[in-house]
């Protein structure tokens, strides 16, 4: 009776921990490889203004990010 509250206790704790560590393991994360924006693979610094629009220093040029479509700034 014992040993099967122990394990009663054991199995409930984890699940627990289980439930709050989904937050804190995966985050809103998203990935974006060098084919969403169609450009090199090496980003070197990144900004956002104060609109909203994200800007990457990119080996081949400025990528401006509106939240749904890339646009490059070719290097001349």
């Amino acid at each position: 009776m014992n040993i099967s509250r122990s394990i009663i206790v054991v199995i409930f704790l984890f699940k627990v921990t289980q439930l709050f560590s989904i937050n804190v393991v995966n985050p809103n994360v998203v990935n974006i490889s060098s084919y969403d924006y169609n450009s090199g693979n090496k980003n070197w610094d990144i900004s956002q203004d104060s609109k909203g629009f994200i800007y990457v220093a990119n080996n081949d040029g400025l990528l401006k990010y509106d939240g749904l479509s890339w646009k490059k700034y070719e290097i001349e």
